[in-house]
């Protein structure tokens, strides 16, 4: 086994999920709680995540699916993920950080910003480039 294999490890559990169920729980999911937003923008708002969590609810979470998917489709790229200000928002942004990171999600590619509207975290697909 060489090294790009053992680096693509981690990848292969997330990559067959979102292959796999790209649809996965959409149907269910009230009109009130799926929101559009720009190409490059998903919104996951506090009713999304109000639900009870394991790696595979996060997943069929449409936002988190769509910006993983992306993430990992444009290459040279980051996630920013901008959520609400004070305690609450921040807790919420580090637990969805350590999901996306539990899901093989490279910590460097995550950036975290505050600055959201209250009661929702924006995630953005970046290029390297455009970041600053």
């Amino acid at each position: 086994m060489c090294y790009d294999d053992l680096a693509m490890k981690p990848l292969w559990p997330l990559l067959f999920i979102l292959i796999v169920a790209p649809g996965m729980a959409l149907e269910s999911l009230p009109s009130s709680m799926v929101q559009s937003e720009p190409a490059n923008r998903q919104v996951l708002t506090a009713e999304m995540w109000a639900r009870p969590r394991s790696g595979q609810a996060v997943l069929s979470m449409s936002p988190v699916r769509t910006a993983i998917r992306d993430l990992l489709n444009t290459p040279g790229s980051r996630l920013l993920v901008r959520y609400p200000g004070g305690d609450e928002g921040s807790i919420w942004a580090e637990e969805l950080q350590g999901w996306l990171i539990s899901l093989g999600i490279e910590p460097t590619l995550i950036e975290m910003r505050p600055g959201s509207s209250p009661q929702q975290i924006e995630l953005e697909i970046m290029s390297i480039t455009s970041v600053k």
